[in-house]
């Protein structure tokens, strides 16, 4: 007879269970913020944008355009995923009309983009793209 088998061994709950506690606790607060937030509308909302990219990188294009955006802000970089990420989308009428709130960076400062779009068909009709820029803090709106 083997001296370690006399001593008891821990069942798996019993040597894990501060990490178990800690998962737990950490996943229902997750969800409880997923709930809060508006849980699958605002998920479905974003996975809707990174599919209907067209929207976001026209107004990007249009906005370059305007002198005075490149005058304040300089040349407009492309709308990256972690900018929709942090920013807000809000599709509504059957994911024909989109209000999107994002950052955006140029050559010589940052801002945020407003754009407010209706899709015909396949073609986004822009209502309004406006910039907001805070220091010096100005709005310049390119379609109003």
């Amino acid at each position: 007879m083997n001296m370690n088998d006399l001593v008891p061994q821990k069942t798996f709950l019993q040597r894990n269970k501060k990490w178990l506690i800690v998962t737990s606790l950490l996943l229902f607060f997750a969800t409880v913020i997923f709930v809060i937030s508006g849980g699958t509308e605002n998920a479905s909302n974003y996975l809707h944008i990174y599919s209907d990219t067209e929207v976001y990188q026209n107004a990007v294009l249009k906005a370059n355009e305007n002198p005075r955006v490149a005058e304040v802000l300089g040349a407009l970089e492309p709308i990256d995923n972690l900018a929709i990420a942090e920013g807000n989308v809000v599709y509504s009428n059957e994911n024909t009309i989109l209000e999107m709130t994002t950052r955006i960076n140029g050559d010589k400062g940052k801002g945020k983009i407003q754009i407010i779009a209706e899709k015909t068909g396949d073609v986004w009709n822009y209502e309004s793209i406006i910039i907001r820029i805070k220091n010096p803090e100005e709005e310049i709106t390119i379609i109003d």
